[in-house]
Protein backbone atom coordinates (compact mmCIF):
# COMPACT_ATOMS: atom_id res chain seq x y z
CA UNK A 1 0.00 0.00 0.00
CA UNK A 2 1.37 3.61 -1.02
CA UNK A 3 0.46 6.54 1.07
CA UNK A 4 0.84 9.91 -0.40
CA UNK A 5 0.42 13.12 1.60
CA UNK A 6 -0.20 16.31 -0.54
CA UNK A 7 -0.21 19.93 1.35
CA UNK A 8 -0.83 23.05 -0.58
CA UNK A 9 1.69 25.85 -0.40
CA UNK A 10 -0.45 28.66 0.68
CA UNK A 11 0.73 32.31 -1.13
CA UNK A 12 2.05 34.36 1.51
CA UNK A 13 4.51 37.17 2.04
CA UNK A 14 7.05 35.27 3.41
CA UNK A 15 6.57 32.52 0.59
CA UNK A 16 6.84 35.54 -1.74
CA UNK A 17 9.86 36.73 -0.66
CA UNK A 18 11.45 33.24 -0.41
CA UNK A 19 11.01 32.74 -4.25
CA UNK A 20 12.54 36.29 -5.32
CA UNK A 21 15.57 35.49 -2.93
CA UNK A 22 16.52 32.30 -5.72
CA UNK A 23 16.29 35.00 -8.50
CA UNK A 24 19.40 36.98 -9.36
CA UNK A 25 19.06 40.51 -8.76
CA UNK A 26 19.36 43.48 -10.91
CA UNK A 27 23.03 44.11 -10.26
CA UNK A 28 23.36 40.26 -10.43
CA UNK A 29 22.53 39.98 -13.28
CA UNK A 30 24.36 43.08 -14.50
CA UNK A 31 27.20 40.97 -13.57
CA UNK A 32 26.71 37.76 -15.69
CA UNK A 33 25.87 40.21 -19.00
CA UNK A 34 28.92 41.85 -18.22
CA UNK A 35 31.15 38.78 -17.74
CA UNK A 36 29.66 37.51 -21.01
CA UNK A 37 30.57 40.36 -22.85
CA UNK A 38 33.99 39.95 -21.06
CA UNK A 39 34.32 35.93 -22.00
CA UNK A 40 33.77 36.66 -25.40
CA UNK A 41 36.46 39.51 -25.43
CA UNK A 42 39.12 37.45 -23.54
CA UNK A 43 38.63 34.96 -26.57
CA UNK A 44 38.10 36.97 -29.93
CA UNK A 45 41.36 38.27 -30.82
CA UNK A 46 42.80 38.53 -34.57
CA UNK A 47 46.23 39.11 -35.42
CA UNK A 48 44.99 41.89 -37.86
CA UNK A 49 43.32 44.00 -35.30
CA UNK A 50 45.17 42.57 -32.22
CA UNK A 51 45.90 46.10 -30.51
CA UNK A 52 42.21 47.22 -30.34
CA UNK A 53 41.15 43.14 -29.71
CA UNK A 54 43.21 42.78 -26.68
CA UNK A 55 42.28 46.33 -25.63
CA UNK A 56 38.68 45.74 -25.43
CA UNK A 57 39.48 42.65 -23.34
CA UNK A 58 41.58 44.28 -21.02
CA UNK A 59 39.04 47.16 -20.79
CA UNK A 60 37.03 44.83 -18.76
CA UNK A 61 39.55 43.51 -16.25
CA UNK A 62 41.12 44.46 -13.12
CA UNK A 63 43.11 43.31 -10.30
CA UNK A 64 45.28 39.87 -10.69
CA UNK A 65 43.60 38.94 -14.34
CA UNK A 66 44.61 42.24 -15.63
CA UNK A 67 48.07 41.92 -14.33
CA UNK A 68 48.48 38.79 -16.22
CA UNK A 69 46.80 39.72 -19.71
CA UNK A 70 49.23 42.21 -19.47
CA UNK A 71 52.31 40.47 -19.37
CA UNK A 72 51.40 37.85 -21.76
CA UNK A 73 50.33 40.28 -24.19
CA UNK A 74 53.33 39.84 -26.39
CA UNK A 75 53.43 35.70 -25.85
CA UNK A 76 49.76 35.72 -27.00
CA UNK A 77 50.05 37.47 -30.51
CA UNK A 78 53.61 35.50 -31.14
CA UNK A 79 51.52 32.51 -30.43
CA UNK A 80 48.58 33.55 -32.91
CA UNK A 81 51.41 34.48 -35.75
CA UNK A 82 53.23 31.14 -35.69
CA UNK A 83 50.37 28.99 -35.66
CA UNK A 84 48.77 31.32 -38.55
CA UNK A 85 45.01 31.30 -36.26
CA UNK A 86 42.91 33.79 -35.08
CA UNK A 87 40.62 33.15 -31.85
CA UNK A 88 36.95 33.69 -32.01
CA UNK A 89 34.26 32.77 -30.15
CA UNK A 90 30.50 32.85 -29.08
CA UNK A 91 28.58 32.37 -25.88
CA UNK A 92 26.23 29.59 -25.19
CA UNK A 93 25.37 30.56 -21.81
CA UNK A 94 26.08 32.54 -19.03
CA UNK A 95 24.52 32.11 -15.39
CA UNK A 96 25.14 33.69 -11.92
CA UNK A 97 26.92 31.07 -9.59
CA UNK A 98 26.64 33.51 -6.21
CA UNK A 99 28.16 36.39 -4.40
CA UNK A 100 30.38 37.11 -1.70
CA UNK A 101 30.62 40.59 -0.40
CA UNK A 102 31.36 42.48 -3.71
CA UNK A 103 32.47 39.60 -5.88
CA UNK A 104 30.00 37.78 -8.08
CA UNK A 105 30.78 34.33 -9.94
CA UNK A 106 29.62 33.69 -12.95
CA UNK A 107 29.62 30.85 -15.45
CA UNK A 108 30.04 31.33 -18.89
CA UNK A 109 29.61 28.47 -21.56
CA UNK A 110 31.56 29.79 -25.12
CA UNK A 111 32.58 27.68 -28.13
CA UNK A 112 35.98 28.73 -28.96
CA UNK A 113 37.62 28.69 -32.14
CA UNK A 114 40.90 28.42 -33.66
CA UNK A 115 40.45 30.08 -37.00
CA UNK A 116 43.53 28.50 -38.81
CA UNK A 117 44.94 30.37 -42.39
CA UNK A 118 44.14 28.34 -45.32
CA UNK A 119 41.81 26.05 -42.84
CA UNK A 120 37.82 25.97 -44.39
CA UNK A 121 36.37 24.72 -41.28
CA UNK A 122 37.46 26.61 -38.01
CA UNK A 123 38.29 23.81 -34.97
CA UNK A 124 35.70 25.07 -32.78
CA UNK A 125 35.68 23.74 -28.52
CA UNK A 126 32.82 24.14 -26.08
CA UNK A 127 34.68 25.84 -22.85
CA UNK A 128 33.05 26.92 -20.00
CA UNK A 129 34.46 29.60 -17.89
CA UNK A 130 34.11 30.68 -14.12
CA UNK A 131 34.51 34.34 -13.69
CA UNK A 132 34.80 36.54 -10.48
CA UNK A 133 33.54 39.80 -11.32
CA UNK A 134 34.00 42.67 -9.14
CA UNK A 135 32.31 45.95 -9.51
CA UNK A 136 34.35 48.98 -9.43
CA UNK A 137 33.93 52.81 -10.88
CA UNK A 138 29.80 51.63 -11.70
CA UNK A 139 31.03 48.45 -13.88
CA UNK A 140 31.47 45.26 -13.67
CA UNK A 141 34.64 44.22 -13.99
CA UNK A 142 36.40 40.41 -14.21
CA UNK A 143 39.24 39.77 -11.58
CA UNK A 144 39.93 36.18 -12.22
CA UNK A 145 39.00 33.14 -15.21
CA UNK A 146 38.94 29.94 -14.36
CA UNK A 147 38.25 26.87 -16.84
CA UNK A 148 35.88 24.68 -15.26
CA UNK A 149 35.52 22.27 -18.27
CA UNK A 150 34.82 21.09 -21.15
CA UNK A 151 31.40 19.74 -22.50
Amino acid sequence: VLLVHVSSVRASDSHSSASVALSPSADQLQAVQSGAIEAANLTTLSRANYESDFTRALNGTTGTLRKDLMSKKADYLSAMNAGKFDLKSSVIESAFESQSGNQVLILVTINGSHVVDNVASPITTPQRLELTMIKSGGKWLASDLLAVGVQ
